[in-house]
């Protein structure tokens, strides 16, 4: 993505300096929509590649006269994956009143509102949105995103396949469908997603969901060769990483090395509640040798420690 980024960056500064020099009015026009063009793609590129601040830059140095919508498109994504839901729910509500038909922001909207945990208000502004653009990849996974944060599985299931086949080379697709074959309890079917996705370099999601994927097989050695494998590959990633290899060693009966585990976590993930709820629990099973380990709890500590759902 920064080799792309870098790319659209020469183009905007060789079309910045043309402009300087330009004399005719039209070919003004035409650099400054070329500008303006290659600013709302780089803002995209940024946004997508996780650099929130600098794609917030680009958007908002975008022209109101000529890509308004794409303006508070853009600056509302970033508002959005910034966590400043109010503030974007405020500059999509101004946006909805000039372009009341967008599917951008009709579909940004729905993405505030699954954010929001208000899934069903989310599906009617997207529902809206594919209205005007039935086949548009993004309307689709937000709605499937949705579908997935309401326990609809089976539902978001179909839209993912539809998606994965447009993308193939999209590995987040992959990596939701693992996730929702998990949520209904088909870790067998589950595990060949996520396997796609890993081939497709999508870590660490990929990881987790593998690890829960074996785990509910009962592929026990194979759960926690995948857990130290996404770990060593990504330590300072997230922290669902350090649960995997926990809860690994921890379902084997090994609870120093368990312990040994969260506590190194911690060091990265100091404020994190789900370690310092599962340390705890290691602590009291040290003390108390007849308790054992408690699969289901931890089952539903990392999987409700799973990061939302991007886009």
């Amino acid at each position: 993505m920064q080799k792309v980024i870098e790319g659209l960056r020469r183009k905007l500064y060789r079309a910045q300096n043309v402009l300087k020099h330009a004399k005719e009015k039209k070919e003004k026009q035409d650099l400054v929509l070329l500008i303006n063009d290659l600013k709302e793609k780089i803002g995209s590129a940024l946004l997508a590649d996780g650099d929130y601040e600098k794609s917030f830059a680009m958007y908002q140095s975008l022209s109101w006269k000529t890509h308004g919508e794409h303006k508070f498109h853009g600056i509302c994504a970033t508002l959005i994956e910034m966590g400043y839901y109010d503030t974007a729910r405020k500059l999509l509500h101004k946006g909805m009143k000039r372009y009341p038909e967008s599917p951008r922001l009709l579909n940004a909207t729905g993405v505030l509102y699954r954010r929001l945990g208000r899934g069903y208000k989310a599906l009617q502004y997207i529902e809206k949105a594919l209205l005007q653009n039935p086949e548009n990849c993004e309307t689709l996974f937000n709605k499937a995103n949705t579908l997935y944060s309401l326990n609809l599985y089976e539902d978001a299931i179909s839209i993912y396949q539809k998606c994965s086949e447009k993308n193939p080379d999209e590995p987040y697709h992959f990596t939701m469908l693992g996730r929702c074959y998990l949520g209904i309890g088909s870790p067998e079917e589950a595990v060949k997603y996520f396997e796609s996705a890993l081939d497709l370099n999508h870590v660490p999601e990929a990881y987790t969901g593998l690890y829960w994927a074996y785990e509910g097989i009962g592929l026990l050695n194979e759960a926690r060769e995948i857990a130290e494998k996404g770990l060593r590959k990504f330590p300072d990633e997230d922290a669902c990483l350090y649960l995997n290899l926990a809860n690994a060693y921890y379902n084997r009966g090994w609870i120093d090395e368990a312990k040994e585990v969260i506590q190194e976590g911690l060091k990265k993930f100091p404020d994190d509640e789900d370690m310092i709820k599962l340390l705890r629990e290691i602590e009291d099973d040290s003390n108390d040798p007849k308790k054992g380990s408690n699969l289901p709890m931890l089952l539903a500590i990392i999987m409700n420690n799973i990061r939302h759902c991007r886009k």
